[in-house]
């Protein structure tokens, strides 16, 4: 019976569904080789460490959440984002922690950041003056951590749930 060749995709699509079943604790280099059927020293042409593996994984997860379309109303285009990625992180739950930690972003992650910037430029910055800071200016600084934006869109999302509930108490 033929082998199917080793890939970088194969690698990654490997390390996917071993983290799906087990969980990201149980991802080592070993335990990816015998889930391919090979010696961990033969994953390493493949990937030159456990870091680019965990960065291709996450970029791959990235690369399932459907991108904001161009000139859609920001609000239809950040809730279509939302449940998009809602369902992506359901079916990878051990990538939540690991989506922002990563430092090199691969390219879907990187076309999934631009998209969505690109609709958040969109929101009038009378209304909104802080997000809008941080979608236009701050995120093309050095050294800037998405991370740092936590307490400011929990707070929006307070904020905004708050204004729904005094509206249906009246």
């Amino acid at each position: 019976m033929a082998r199917t060749a080793l890939s970088r995709e194969r690698v990654l699509d490997a390390a996917i569904t071993l983290a799906d079943r087990e969980g990201i604790a149980e991802l080592s280099m070993r335990r990816l080789g015998q889930e391919v059927g090979v010696e961990a020293m033969s994953l390493y042409n493949h990937v030159r460490n456990k870091d680019e593996l965990l960065n291709g994984m996450v970029d791959i997860v990235f690369s399932e959440i459907d991108l904001p379309a161009a000139g859609e109303d920001w609000p239809t285009a950040m809730r279509r984002r939302a449940i998009s990625a809602r369902h992506a992180l359901k079916r990878h739950p051990w990538a939540i922690g690991l989506m922002e930690s990563r430092a090199q972003p691969g390219p879907a992650t990187l076309r999934h950041h631009d998209s969505v910037l690109r609709n958040l430029r969109l929101v009038p910055a009378g209304e909104y003056p802080y997000l809008t800071e941080m979608a236009v200016e701050h995120t093309m600084k050095p050294g800037y951590d998405y991370g740092d934006e936590f307490e400011f869109g929990l707070k929006m999302i307070i904020d905004g749930l708050q204004t729904q509930g005094n509206r249906s108490a009246r």
